[in-house]
């Protein structure tokens, strides 16, 4: 398996080749390199779940801490933008409601529904893209009887 460097160092060689010669497509992939580079140093490659604290300050903004660092951003930051509506997506809207139930959801939960799997299954997807952490940001279902987040989540006050 190739680590999260390799595999943006072969994203970016990839949509290299993908561009024709010119100012363009060359500030394009300035920009892409340089966006790659940003998301992989901004958290250490040692880091765990465990390690992380995300706080929400409201529906939109979080704190997100991790060692001895503090990061503010938001749903669109982390990449949990709906493109359509313009506004968080329903990985965010879980994350957010995960938060406010101590990090767990169960099936017995008012919140939950059909769509729970896979919205767990993609916002843990995302969760690792951002984090740059190649295991899963829940523990084991089997165990827990429930899905529950190894992050520390804090709901706004």
């Amino acid at each position: 398996m190739y680590s999260k460097e390799e595999q943006q160092r072969f994203q970016l060689e990839a949509i290299k080749k993908l561009l024709k010669e010119g100012e363009k497509e060359d500030r394009i992939a300035q920009v892409v390199e340089s966006r790659l580079r940003n998301r992989s140093a901004k958290f250490p490659s040692d880091l765990t779940w465990e390690e992380i604290t995300i706080r929400f300050l409201n529906r939109d903004d979080v704190l997100i801490k991790f060692r001895d660092k503090t990061l503010q951003t938001d749903y669109e930051g982390m990449g949990f933008k709906d493109h359509k509506t313009k506004s968080a997506n329903r990985q965010w809207v879980m994350l957010y409601y995960l938060a406010e139930n101590s990090g767990e959801v169960s099936w017995k939960d008012s919140g939950a529904s059909l769509k729970l799997k896979p919205q767990k299954y993609l916002l843990s997807k995302k969760l690792r893209s951002y984090f740059g952490i190649s295991t899963d940001p829940f523990f084991s279902y089997r165990k827990e009887k429930s899905y529950r987040m190894k992050i520390n989540l804090i709901p706004e006050k």
